[in-house]
């Protein structure tokens, strides 16, 4: 009778550390994976390779499939924010891969969405944000 209470008090003792080690590995999977939905929004073509809002400045910078010189600035910014960042704190793209570098080419595309939403938890970027980088 002692050796039955003992082996399920050892199969008991087992299954409750592998259920918690399941759950640690759950939750650290679930944040390193985090995606973000990227929606291409406002931001309507010129015809002459700016972005529609730059009436106003050019302010604010949002996702958009046209060019922008000051999205090359805002590009720049960013990498200079982000370089020698350490996971698990680091923006992460849209599929769940790290962005160690954004390209600076102008479009305001998804990783640049994404390190912006990493940066300043917003989708666009305001003039005040802009300076602040």
């Amino acid at each position: 009778m002692k050796l039955n209470k003992k082996k399920a008090f050892l199969f008991g003792g087992c299954g409750l550390l592998v259920l918690i080690a399941i759950v640690v590995i759950w939750a650290a999977n679930k944040k390193t994976t985090k995606t973000t939905t990227t929606q291409i929004s406002g931001g309507t073509s010129t015809g002459n390779g700016t972005n529609s809002n730059a009436a106003n400045g050019g302010f604010p910078l949002k996702s958009s499939l046209s060019y922008n010189s000051k999205v090359m600035d805002l590009q720049e910014k960013l990498n200079a924010r982000i370089i020698g960042l350490v996971p698990p704190v680091v923006p992460y793209d849209e599929k769940g891969k790290q962005i160690e570098q954004l390209k600076v080419d102008g479009y305001f595309g998804s990783k640049t969405l994404s390190v912006v939403k990493f940066v300043f938890n917003t989708e666009t970027v305001s003039e005040a944000q802009f300076n602040s980088l």
